[in-house]
């Protein structure tokens, strides 16, 4: 049986999930919800098998630290495996300039991230499934 890891979204990988939301919505409320519930699914199913994705290697990035799996074609999910956790850092539209896609520390509004919390239990209600195992943490 496979063993199953606790998942850790940061606070900027919450507003960066969010602005892609928000962006997308502009277009199409649909569409937006679709790309909010494909990447809780992908971010949950890190669950189990986080080693299955390939090692992110980028100049100005701890070598062999980050992972990052693929999300609706376009988002790329950066996180690290730490003992028994998966720390989701980062969110990535892989059609935008590398500059904006180096992992951050970076802070964003609360009001984002309880606006995002609002969605995926939106979502979660919609679908039926549980992101209990996904929390939300300071980045201290």
């Amino acid at each position: 049986m496979n063993e199953i890891y606790k998942v850790v979204i940061a606070p900027a990988a919450s507003d960066r999930m969010a602005e892609h939301f928000e962006f997308l919505a502009r277009v199409s409320e649909e569409a937006a919800n679709n790309l909010l519930e494909k990447l809780i699914d992908d971010i949950n199913s890190l669950q189990t098998l986080p080693f299955r994705n390939p090692v992110f290697d980028r100049p100005f990035v701890t070598p062999q630290k980050y992972r990052y799996m693929l999300s609706n074609k376009r988002y790329r999910i950066v996180y690290q495996v730490m003992d028994d956790t998966v720390f989701v850092d980062d969110i990535q539209d892989c059609r935008q300039d590398n500059d904006k896609n180096l992992v951050s520390g970076s802070f964003y509004s609360e009001k984002n991230q309880l606006e995002l919390a609002s969605r995926i239990k939106d979502v979660e209600s919609k679908k039926n499934i549980s992101t209990n195992e996904i929390i939300e943490v300071d980045d201290e």
